[in-house]
Parts: C-alpha cells; sequence; structure tokens
C-alpha cells in the first residue's frame, strides 16, 4: 500500500502573525486579531479559559482549535 502525505505550508505576511507580549485594548481586539490570524493561517482558534475579576474578564486564555491533538 501506497502512502502519500501532503504538507501544505502557509505564508502569512508578518503584520498579522502574533508576537510575544502584544497588547490589545480590548478582549474584543484581542479575539478579532487572533481570529483573523487562524483563518489566514488556515486554522480555528478558540477561547479555552476566562478568568473572571469582580464585574469584568480579567483574562481569557486563546488557543489553536486542535490544541493537543
Amino acid at each position: 500500500m501506497l502512502r502519500i502525505h501532503i504538507s501544505i505550508a502557509c505564508v502569512v505576511d508578518e503584520q498579522f502573525v502574533p508576537k510575544v507580549e502584544m497588547t490589545f485594548k480590548t478582549l474584543k481586539e484581542a479575539e478579532k486579531f487572533y481570529k483573523d490570524y487562524s483563518k489566514l493561517a488556515d486554522f480555528s482558534m478558540k477561547i479555552r479559559n476566562t478568568t473572571r475579576k469582580e464585574n469584568g474578564i480579567k483574562n481569557q486564555l486563546i488557543t489553536c482549535s486542535r490544541e493537543g491533538k
């Protein structure tokens, strides 16, 4: 049996690639950035964890939807 694996690397413009210590003014802005990036990089993202503080959200963990697979 012959098996062929094809790997397609996608190229995303550097301005759309996440960087260490990036900051966003709002969680919605961060979510939109990562949602747009994941589409360009051909994967999907999910919000894995949300930490709440008083009346709002303190932080969120955004991950690749295939994390751990």
